[in-house]
């Protein structure tokens, strides 16, 4: 059997640098050296920096400097053009799967060993919004979504066994979001995304598929109350009681984001809870919300409010409110509780401690993480870096 890239590199040790250095030294000069670079690196962050996020005397504007080094290096940046939106992982393959924001429609399958484009395929219309894996990473799930002409109606499904072959379906105007349950028998679409570009109010809803049937009499169509809670963004599904999705409404420029859950059975509303995000920043075409449904609970990113808020589901209740005190757009929960989430002011992406909301660690020069995704182990962090184009790998250094 062959054993996987991530497993290979993970017994690997890391180099000892700087052995020949201390030799070739006296104790004496060795304790200079170190007063002199002491001196001048003060010197510097004097002349460079100054607090508060005032410039500094030198006209630099002032940074975020991570407390301690990052665990995480970057060992790839592979370009796939301006508009990396999406971008998931198959623990099977060792396989990433990425899609750009634009009319192109190409959908990129990037090797994780060879850390280069292994395969990519066209998908017409463009504009993507978000790819989803399911059936064991057999399938992989597009949403369509054409601003520039007319809207998309249509879900891709490709089959990743059989040469990239499509499928598509027609599920109503303007889908978007897509969640696969954890399973990977469903895929959950969102649909009547027209909140995202100028248009009439086309309503909105979310279609749950049969990701191995992929046909409308495997379908089904759930509406939601639109005048109770504005336009719907997000269908994820539980994790454990499969008759249950949560869903989350998010209309750009509103005061509310609104969470409720929605039995598949009947279609009927159970809990809600509604949470204030009052901000005068405005972000036409991104919402900037998203939710990570766990066992135990649900996790909450309000982009535009700047904080991370935690859910108990048994209770419907705040358990936490993580201040970021960063416009953020992408979200991804490690197996053990340690959340990623990218700063975009900051450029940065920030390790969180959901147990404790504490910040463990911030990984820096990240333009714009569009979307997160970690591998099953937790040892490699994928980021779509929208604004420059690339799919970036991080691996968690060995401790």
């Amino acid at each position: 059997m062959k054993t996987s890239y991530r497993k290979r590199t993970a017994k690997g040790l890391p180099p000892k640098f700087g052995t020949s250095l201390q030799f070739a030294m006296s104790k004496t000069r060795a304790i200079w050296i170190a007063i002199a670079i002491i001196v001048v690196g003060a010197m510097c962050v004097t002349a460079c920096f100054s607090r508060d996020g005032e410039p500094g005397p030198s006209g630099f504007e002032r940074m975020t400097v991570s407390k301690s080094k990052s665990s995480y290096e970057e060992i790839a940046g592979i370009d796939i053009g301006y508009g990396a939106d999406s971008v998931v992982f198959d623990d099977a393959t060792d396989l990433l799967y990425a899609s750009i924001f634009d009319p192109v429609g190409t959908v990129f399958v990037i090797s994780l060993e060879d850390q280069s484009i292994a395969k990519t395929t066209a998908v017409s219309p463009g504009m993507h919004l978000e790819t989803a894996l399911a059936g064991d990473g057999r399938f992989l799930f597009v949403t369509n979504y054409d601003i520039l002409s007319s809207p998309g109606d249509t879900v891709v499904r490709i089959d990743t066994h059989d040469g990239l072959s499509q499928r598509g379906m027609t599920v109503g105007s303007w889908p978007c979001g897509v969640r696969a349950d954890a399973a990977g028998e469903r895929v959950f679409v969102v649909t009547g995304c027209d909140n995202r570009a100028p248009t009439e109010d086309t309503g909105s809803g979310f279609a749950m598929i049969d990701a191995a049937a992929f046909n409308e009499a495997n379908t089904s169509f759930f509406d939601v109350p639109e005048t109770e809670f504005g336009e719907l963004n997000v269908a994820a599904p539980d994790p454990v009681d499969r008759n249950v999705v949560y869903l989350l409404s998010d209309t750009n420029g509103e005061s509310k984001n609104h969470l409720y859950s929605m039995s598949l059975e009947n279609g009927e509303i159970g809990d809600s809870l509604s949470l204030e995000c009052k901000t005068e920043e405005s972000y036409p075409g991104r919402t900037f919300a998203d939710i990570r449904v766990r066992e135990n609970d649900i996790w909450f990113m309000q982009g535009r409010c700047r904080r991370l808020v935690g859910i108990d589901k048994e209770s419907n209740s705040v358990l936490k409110t993580i201040e970021l005190g960063c416009f953020s757009s992408g979200l991804a929960i490690r197996h053990d509780g340690i959340a990623a989430v990218s700063c975009i002011e900051d450029h940065e992406i920030r390790l969180i401690d959901l147990s404790n909301g504490k910040e463990i660690e911030a990984i820096q020069g990240v333009h714009t993480g569009a979307a997160l995704s970690f591998d099953e182990t937790g040892d490699y962090l994928f980021v779509a870096d929208y604004y420059i184009g690339l799919v970036r790998i991080f691996r968690r250094q060995n401790q």
